[in-house]
């Protein structure tokens, strides 16, 4: 379970203090599959920076009851590290936490041939294309097998085809008890892998809808969740 409880932020840019969450409360129930949606500015990238405790910068109360996240950050490029090869920028977070090699490889070798991935895995990052580190990213994540997965915009530089290929493996790999956050402008890329659509308006940043598959059937929420979409310029 993820709990936020009267969580305030801010920012200073230039001398301006600018204020994203103020009081605001947010619960994610254990095995959730829950999409952010809103425009640009409306805490979804913070949201995550904090759920994982990369921006610990903040007053009010976060609990994440975990051992294990897995977060594929908007800006991917960065998360990978260019000395190390593909490989082993996938399989190295399960050696920080001490996970065993032989699964870890076995993962791996599932998601080459789920993902058809073309390219090899002994390459250094610099060398991939942005679609092909995205996938790498992606495939770091599942690798760990996490209790939080957190997606910030995972199929950005992906093409639509691609794009659905992935998304069908992630569903595949994504388990009753696994939390899931996916950060997103479009409910058409993601509706059909979700349980839960929330959407967020600034300033500051406030729920404005709250969509549980639970409360009507299948169809009528992947439709629902279908019409949600927000242009990626959209600032506020």
């Amino acid at each position: 379970m993820i709990t936020i409880h009267k969580l305030n932020k801010t920012f200073t840019n230039n001398g301006d203090e600018k204020t994203i969450f103020s009081d605001f409360d947010f619960v994610i129930e254990k095995g959730q599959k829950v999409g952010l949606f809103g425009p640009n500015g409306s805490g979804k990238t913070t949201l995550l920076n904090i759920l994982s405790a990369v921006d610990e910068k903040y007053s009010g109360k976060v609990e994440v009851k975990r051992k294990r996240i897995s977060y594929v950050h908007q800006d991917y490029n960065f998360t990978l590290l260019p000395w190390f090869t593909c490989e082993k920028n996938i399989l190295l977070a399960r050696e920080y936490h001490g996970l065993d090699k032989s699964g870890g490889l076995k993962i791996l070798k599932q998601l080459i041939k789920e993902l058809k991935i073309n390219f090899s895995l002994k390459q250094y990052p610099f060398t991939l294309s942005g679609g092909q580190k995205q996938i790498v990213t992606l495939m770091r994540a599942l690798a760990l097998e996490p209790e939080i997965l957190l997606l910030d915009e995972p199929f950005a530089s992906l093409d639509v085809d691609r794009r659905s290929d992935v998304l069908e493996v992630l569903k595949k790999h994504f388990t009753k008890n696994m939390t899931v956050v996916i950060c997103s402008h479009r409910g058409d890329e993601i509706n059909s892998i979700l349980d839960r659509a929330v959407v967020l308006q600034p300033q500051p940043v406030k729920i404005t809808k709250d969509i549980l598959a639970k409360d009507m059937t299948r169809k009528d929420f992947e439709n629902t969740v279908l019409k949600i979409r927000f242009q990626k310029n959209d600032e506020i």
